[in-house]
C-alpha cells in the first residue's frame, strides 16, 4: 500500500513539473509571438511611410 501511495506522489510531481514546463515554454512563445509581431507592425507602417513619402517625391 505505501509503495502505491508513493508512486502517486511521484506521478503528481512529474504532472506539476512538465505543467510548469509547458507554461514557461509557452510564456516564451507568446513572447517571440509578440516581439515579431511587435516589429512587424513598426516595419510595415515604417514601409508605408516611406512608400508615401516616395509617392510624394514623384
Amino acid at each position: 500500500m505505501r509503495r502505491k501511495h508513493g508512486f502517486h506522489e511521484l506521478l503528481v510531481a512529474q504532472t506539476l513539473e512538465l505543467f510548469v514546463l509547458l507554461m514557461v515554454f509557452f510564456l516564451n512563445l507568446r513572447q517571440a509571438f509578440f516581439c515579431q509581431l511587435e516589429f512587424g507592425i513598426v516595419e510595415f507602417l515604417g514601409g508605408g511611410y516611406r512608400g508615401l513619402v516616395a509617392i510624394d517625391n514623384i
